[in-house]
Formats: structure tokens, C-alpha cells, sequence
């Protein structure tokens, strides 16, 4: 698979709910392989952790070790509280 396939990609947690698409590729410069993905996060999802706020990025960056699955769209082997404990880490 084309790693350029991914962008845009609607990305799915563990439970199956929408978390948002894929909207960058991060290498790993020494490897030359993909080391994270970043999440723009669907809006409903980045209201629920109050992420939409004016000016505010939500998008968030996912380790490739989290995806469980591709296909017709990228799953994540996160559940919703993983993801909200990455969001709080993330905020300032």
C-alpha cells in the first residue's frame, strides 16, 4: 500500500465510533518508515473534549503502533478513554 493512500482516510477507534481522517504522515527518519499519523479530529469528537476553540488545532498525533487495522478505513486499537487521556496530555 501507498502510504499517500492513507491521507484522508477516516480513522475509526476500537469501538468503531468516527475519531476523524487522516490528515499528515510522519516518518521516522532514521527508519524511513511511518512512525505517526496525524488526526484531524471529527467535530464532534473535538467538542467532546473541548478542543473547538477559536484558532485552536484539533488534530492530534497517533503513534502507528495504535493502528489495528487498514482497509476502507484506518482502525485504531484505541478505546474512548485512551483517547481522551491523549487529548488531556496533549492540551497546555
Amino acid at each position: 500500500m501507498k502510504s499517500r493512500r492513507l491521507l484522508g482516510m477516516q480513522v475509526v477507534g476500537s469501538e468503531g465510533w468516527t475519531i476523524g481522517k487522516v490528515r499528515d504522515i510522519v516518518f521516522d527518519e532514521t527508519t524511513w518508515r511511518i512512525g505517526s499519523l496525524e488526526v484531524k479530529l471529527d467535530r464532534s469528537v473535538a467538542e467532546e473534549y473541548q478542543m473547538k476553540k477559536l484558532l485552536s488545532r484539533t488534530t492530534l498525533v497517533v503513534d502507528v503502533a495504535s493502528v489495528h487495522a487498514v482497509g476502507d478505513h484506518l482502525m485504531l486499537s484505541i478505546t474512548k478513554p485512551e483517547l481522551g487521556k491523549m487529548v488531556s496530555f496533549r492540551k497546555p
